[in-house]
């Protein structure tokens, strides 16, 4: 189930769908980054968790999944 949410949630992003984001996370979601470096922290709601993806976007950044 979790590769599904995960599916749904990269999405639901892509499109910058925040009703479908809402479907798939806790209204109460803590994202972790570890790290020192500017986008490093806890991102606490629905709004700063897409709010981190656009900011690693920005920053050209690219991910893939290698194990979920």
């Amino acid at each position: 189930m979790a590769v599904h949410l995960n599916e749904a949630f990269f999405a639901a992003y892509a499109q910058k769908n925040v009703a479908a984001i809402r479907e798939v996370m806790a209204e109460d979601i803590t994202w972790f980054i570890p790290g020192h470096h500017p986008l490093s922290g806890t991102k606490k709601s629905i709004p700063e968790v897409p709010e981190f993806f656009d900011q690693l976007a920005r920053a050209n950044f690219k991910a893939r999944p290698l194990v979920i």
